[in-house]
């Protein structure tokens, strides 16, 4: 394109103008548009404009790089779009405001030099809508699904849209030329896929979301500074969508060189452009930072950024998808998901800042999240990932160059990330930035350090000290001219010259001017003060800090201490600013003893105190109603000044305190004092905490509290400690069952939760005493908790699970091909889904370490899982030749069973994946279940041939069998954990008790159940049996005598399939073909419902047959499904064929035959009672296929199409009729048949409805050509449906 600035100077040689008006003057001339004949001849001249404009402003720092952007964006609009903009003439004016404004300020430059710099907000305003429209006319013009994404969604009209950028263009230009003060904002066109009104009380209360992790406006580069990398990263972030450019800018340097400040100064840009779709900080010094709620955090501000995000992650009732811990899960369903299905315009910039300090092995209590780390890693390496991240997406991450980090983003490539060194930024700018840096903040100063370092040498030797470290001349500069210290500027500038060169050096310089080694006290108040500081999960400001103290427990001398440590600390100018330490680098230097000898902070030394210091701000400060809240008829959304109230009664440190006391208790010493302060607290004030997490949304992680306090006070051997701890499990049970209530009103924790807690419930006794005056269960009411205690939701049918030996984590597998980790205490989703398996997991099981994790499938295979980070260990382990249906781990650790339909069973070395033996020959029929002996000297299996046989595991060889007595298929088996009996169950309905010594039955058959017997597991203690059946319910039993203790336990809604008892024999985990997991209080039992899932991708199309039995859906995720009416229920699919979205679908007359239209340009015919595909594709049109229809006898399909025609098939073969039918001059979007079938009508994007004569179709031998009645609206947003009378 340089052509054009040639063409702007071409013949100009000689005359004697200033050089910028040469540049400018042969193009700012306005555009005579009366003479205008083709877009291009508007076009043109406004691209010269602006890449004119570019080259004048191209010494102005603050001006160019947008102009750049604004040429760049214009200029990558395609040539077809001209076409497009000669059949629209709406575009037009919009270029005449830009050819106006343009050549107002070109005119003005060429008159008066240095009119655009002393203008620059409303220059760079003026490039920045500039680039907006440059936008919107690429994709106004050139993607086909443009007017669909109108007609379809809520949005505003395209002509309001236009208007708004022509008059942000006139209001600029009045501006620019009465040098007024810029109040203009930037119009941003926005699609919007859902109507604002139903999305308007959706809020993210149930997910964890970060609430302090954005871009700071006061942490950006000093203007003039970092242009060159600025620039840079400007240019990547808003180049043009190209499927084959990197989405990710990788930035990563050594500690203090500058990387933070350039990812707040790019945020805050992008901020202003309203092109900022997250920003997200990590601070390793702020607990609720972190990688677990990085992905939770980008979806909350994009939804905030365009409403329709949030629609694509709700489920029901207003609440957002089901919240999972996992980070692949939250990538998948809260980030890649919506972005595949929302119509975005433009760049949208994601900034993620020091993404090294999310969590790193061995930084201990620091990063108790320190696993999310590699789940992130594992997010970022994977190509794949990156491959579906929306095209217009850009990803901005800052890091230290560690070498996991580094490694994972080099795995993808250049072709997905762009990697970027700080050191690769030539130390000349990079001297240059600090040199301009170090003035700036010394500003005012020269003269007194000009009379000890004549000719600015201070300003060089500052300069060279710093090195390439901006950290480094920060802490100098804020050392010299802070006047807490008692030194002068020049001796303090003497101190810091006379130290080395390196971090580490200077902060022990600061440190040594507060708090001298020498003096014992204040070395007391520095590792008291510092010490709290660092522990805190959330930065707390001076006031607060000052509150955790008791009077005359250094209280009075915190604010002396903190305020000459300004260098150091971001915060302690003011008392009600957090308190942090300024850079990471400080917090690693005083945390490594080697480092920082004498001020070295142990903050093993410290929890213990500052955990008394909570417990008592919660002593003091928690109460009844503690917000004043007057009326309970209101939910907590709807109370008007919550805000207001939570400022005036809930202190800082209260906040805190009830946020944060059981991490601080569980990471302390187990003391008496400790001990009694936990009692204390359930005891009298558990009800007023729960009032103050309920205000604050923060209720979700109070069960989880409760249970680590409850595991942290059972490690105590005295009896009364232990009873403490059953408290403790009951106070959580009462925030699990009752969570919904408290979350929605704080008050209703009194009116509805607290009445209806179990009578045996201890917190329930308890406060009811307290308050003689609430409603209270006088007949009826539970005894105890419910049986059911979490309902797990996100597979699709549940085959198997398996719980952990340490009874921290269940495992599941499905028929979705996955597996998944859960935390039976919070049921949040630890890991997964785990990929690997081509078909259904049939079974899974977890050493007896707790570190792998086997599975079998359908695909005939085993695989092997570290449960600690979900990664594959080994497989697939091959051998069987049908399904693997049952797998089972030795005691020892040291050997796997697997059985299959193949009749036989392998053994396998877990540490290897290799075989051992096998095949172990001796069913006639499928093996459904394998067990393993407690001493691994036998195994059990049971087979279709309705027997069980007993295995020598070490030679492989039969050592009983087979063990008659069931009359049908046996499908699952389980030892004892004493090693004496076996338990079997069968499609008899029965349960079977075996000697596993002899071989011999022990029991009658146990009866109950009403269908096939899937699953049975025994208690640790060897006292229940626990059965799962066809029948959709679970059954206890006593093994001793064979007799029914509970049952049935109802609430599934389809076979239990599996279940699974935790190690202290308290729960028990089911899972169901009705897609859930359940878990179960061996007790009593209860019921929970939850909802069903399909398809992975929006839903374009449905329709149902003419019985009224049966759904059929489209979806963009390139398949159909089919659905049972009555039951919603999935009758059949995914039907798989197409390989774009399908936009259309039709049922026959007769209800036998589905016709699908798709993006890929085909038709598609399916079997509706069986889901088969029965012709297809039908190839024919050249574009999107739009929609179809068939005739009322059943014969012909009609389809319509953006290739502007239409075509008609033969549906009993598939073949081509007639056509193409042409004449429409835009996509045709919808076609109708009549009742009469003599008739079709198609609409049209030209904004015409055109009749075709079908009859003529039925003779193909007749030469005429088909009859066509344009009818023009004015707008296509309204088609009708027209019919012609019969003949």
């Amino acid at each position: 394109m340089r052509h054009t600035v040639e063409d702007a100077v071409n013949g100009l040689e000689g005359v004697g103008s200033p050089p910028i008006l040469r540049a400018v003057q042969p193009v700012y001339e306005l555009v005579d548009v009366s003479n205008i004949t083709s877009m291009n001849d508007l076009w043109s001249p406004v691209l010269k404009k602006i890449e004119a404009f570019m080259t004048s402003a191209d010494k102005i720092a603050e001006v160019h790089p947008y102009a750049k952007i604004a040429w760049t964006a214009l200029s990558f609009v395609p040539k077809t779009a001209f076409a497009q903009m000669n059949r629209d003439n709406r575009i037009k004016p919009l270029l005449e405001s830009m050819d106006n404004i343009y050549t107002v300020v070109l005119r003005a430059e060429a008159e008066q030099l240095g009119k655009i710099a002393s203008q620059q907000d409303i220059i760079v305003k003026m490039t920045s809508q500039t680039t907006e429209c440059a936008y919107f006319i690429s994709v106004y013009t050139s993607k086909k699904r443009f007017w669909k994404w109108i007609i379809t969604s809520a949005i505003s009209p395209v002509d309001k849209t236009i208007k708004e950028y022509e008059d942000a263009f006139k209001k600029l230009q009045e501006a620019f030329q009465t040098s007024a003060v810029c109040k203009i904002e930037i119009v941003v066109f926005r699609m919007l896929d859902t109507d604002d009104d139903m999305v308007a009380d959706i809020n993210f209360n149930d997910m964890d979301v970060a609430k302090k992790a954005r871009f700071n406006s006061g942490k950006i580069c000093l203007s003039g500074t970092r242009k060159s990398i600025l620039a840079e990263i400007t240019d990547w972030a808003k180049h043009p969508i190209d499927d084959n450019f990197p989405c990710i800018f990788f930035l990563h340097g050594v500690a203090g060189s500058g990387k933070s400040a350039i990812a707040h100064t790019i945020a805050r840009q992008f901020h202003e452009d309203k092109r900022l779709g997250s920003s997200y900080c990590f601070d390793r010094n702020v607990s609720t930072l972190h990688g677990g709620n990085l992905f939770t955090t980008i979806s909350r501000d994009l939804a905030d950024l365009d409403s329709a995000w949030k629609s694509c992650i709700i489920i029901k009732d207003g609440h957002t998808s089901q919240y999972t811990d996992a980070v692949k899960n939250q990538f998948e369903d809260l980030f890649l998901r919506p972005g595949q299905q929302i119509h975005h315009i433009g760049p949208i910039l994601i900034v993620i800042d020091a993404l090294d300090e999310c969590g790193k092995e061995g930084a201990g209590h620091l990063n108790p999240n320190k696993h999310y780390r590699k789940d992130l890693l594992r997010v970022f390496e994977n190509s794949g990932n990156i491959k579906r991240i929306p095209k217009n997406f850009r990803i901005l991450i800052t890091s230290r160059a560690e070498a996991d980090i580094s490694q994972a983003f080099r795995k993808l490539g250049n072709s997905h990330a762009i990697c970027k060194a700080m050191s690769d930024i030539e130390d000349n700018s990079t001297n240059q930035d600090i040199s301009l840096f170090i003035s700036d903040e010394l500003k005012g100063l020269e003269k007194v350090l000009d009379d000890e370092w004549p000719n600015k040498e201070w300003h060089q030797l500052l300069v060279n000290k710093a090195g390439r470290l901006f950290q480094w001349a920060y802490v100098a500069c804020y050392f010299i001219k802070d006047n807490n210290s008692g030194l002068t500027p020049v001796q303090k500038l003497k101190v810091i010259l006379n130290s080395g060169n390196e971090l580490d050096d200077i902060y022990r310089t600061v440190l040594k001017q507060v708090s001298p080694t020498s003096n014992q006290h204040y070395m007391n108040i520095y590792f008291r003060v510092m010490g709290t500081i660092l522990l805190a999960k959330e930065p707390l400001p001076i006031s607060a800090l000052i509150a955790f103290y008791k009077p005359g427990d250094f209280s009075a001398e915190v604010e002396y201490f903190l305020r000459p440590l300004g260098p150091l600390l971001h915060g302690v100018t003011e008392s009600t600013i957090p308190v942090q330490p300024m850079h990471i680098s400080f917090c690693d230097y005083i945390l490594c003893e080697s480092r920082s000898k004498e001020y070295f902070i142990d903050l093993s030394k410290q929890h213990e105190h500052f955990t008394k210091m909570i417990f008592n701000i919660m002593s003091k400060e928690l109460k009844f109603n503690i917000c004043h809240i007057e009326s309970s008829y209101q939910l907590n959304k709807d109370i008007v000044d919550l805000d207001n109230k939570i400022k005036a009664h809930i202190s800082t440190q209260l906040a805190y305190a009830c946020q944060f006391w059981s991490d601080h208790l569980c990471l302390s010493p187990r003391s008496t004092i400790l001990l009694e302060e936990t009692q204390d607290f359930i005891k009298e004030r558990f009800l007023y905490w729960l009032e103050v997490l309920s205000i604050k949304g923060q209720v979700r992680k109070a069960t989880g509290k409760l249970l680590d306090t409850a595991k942290w006070m059972e490690v105590s051997t005295t009896m009364t400690h232990n009873t403490d701890a059953g408290l403790l499990r009951d106070a959580a049970a009462f925030c699990t069952v009752f969570k919904r209530i408290i979350i929605q009103s704080t008050p209703h924790i009194y009116l509805s939760a607290l009445p209806f807690a179990p009578k045996a419930s201890i917190i329930g006794k308890w406060y009811r005493e307290r308050y003689p005056q609430l409603l209270r269960v006088e007949d009826g009411g539970d005894e105890t908790w419910p049986t059911v205690q979490q309902v797990l939701a996100g597979h699709t049918q549940v085959n198997c699970v398996s719980i952990s030996p340490d009874g921290k984590v269940i495992v599941s597998g499905s028929d979705d091909r996955t597996l998944r980790l859960w935390d039976p205490a919070t049921g949040n989703s630890v890991h997964g889904p785990l990929e690997g398996h081509t078909g259904g997991v049939s079974c899974v099981t977890i050493s007896p370490d707790g570190k792998v994790i086997v599975s079998g499938s359908d695909d005939r295979t085993l695989r092997l899982w570290d449960s600690a980070t979900g990664r594959s260990v080994h497989g697939p382990l091959e051998g069987h030749t049908c399904r693997v249906k049952c797998v089972a781990i030795s005691p020892d650790g040291k050997v796997i069973v697997s059985g299959s339909d193949d009749r036989t069973l392998r053994l396998w070395d877990p540490a290897k994946g290799s075989s051992v033996h096998g095949p172990l020959k001796g069913h006639t029929d499928g093996v459904n279940c394998v067990a393993i002996s407690p001493d691994g000297k036998v195994i059990v299996s049971g087979s279709d041939d309705w027997t069980l046989r007993l295995w020598d595991p070490a030679t492989g060889s039969s050592v009983h069998g087979p063990l008659e007595g069931h009359t049908d298929q046996v499908y699952c088996v389980a030892i004892s954990p004493d090693g004496k009996v076996i338990v079997s169950g069968s499609d008899d309905q029965t349960l079977r008790l075996w000697d596993l010594a002899t071989g011999r039955s022990v029991h009658a058959p146990l009866e109950g159940h009403t269908a096939w017997v899937n699953c049975a597991a025994i208690s640790p203690d060897s006292n229940i049996i626990v059965s799962g059946s066809g029948d959709w319910t679970l059954r206890l039993w006593d093994p001793a005598t064979g007799s029914s203790v509970h049952g049935p336990l109802e609430g599934h809604t389809d076979r239990v399939n599996c279940v699974a008892i935790s190690p202290d024999g308290k729960v028990i985990v089911s899972g169901s073909n009705d897609q859930t997991l359940r878990l179960w209080d061996p007790v009593t039992g209860s019921s929970v419902h939850d909802p069903l899932e399909g398809h992975t991708d929006s839903v374009n199309c449905v329709a149902i047959s003419p019985d009224g039995t049966v759904i059929v859906s489209g979806s963009d995720d390139q398949t159909l499904r089919l659905w049972d009416l009555a039951t919603g229920s999935s009758v059949h699919g995914p039907l798989e064929g197409h390989t774009d979205y399908i936009s259309c679908v039709a049922i026959s007359p007769d209800g036998k035959v589905i016709v699908s239209g798709s993006d890929d340009q085909t038709l598609r015919l399916w079997d509706l009672a069986t889901g088969s595909g029965v012709h297809g594709p039908l190839e024919g049109h050249t574009d999107w296929v739009n929609c179809v229809a068939i005739s009322p006898d059943g014969k012909v399909i009609v389809s319509g199409s953006d290739d502007q025609t239409i075509r008609l098939w033969d549906l009993a073969t598939g073949s081509g009729v007639y056509g193409p039918l042409e004449g429409h001059t835009g996509s045709v979007n919808c076609v109708a048949i009549s009742p009469d079938g003599k008739v079709i009508v198609s609409g049209s994007s030209d904004q015409t409805i055109r009749l075709w004569d079908l009859c003529i179709v039925a003779n193909i031998l007749c030469q005429e050509s088909p009859i066509t009645i344009d009818m023009s609206f004015t707008s296509m947003s309204h088609f009708i449906t027209l019919f012609c009378p019969a003949s």
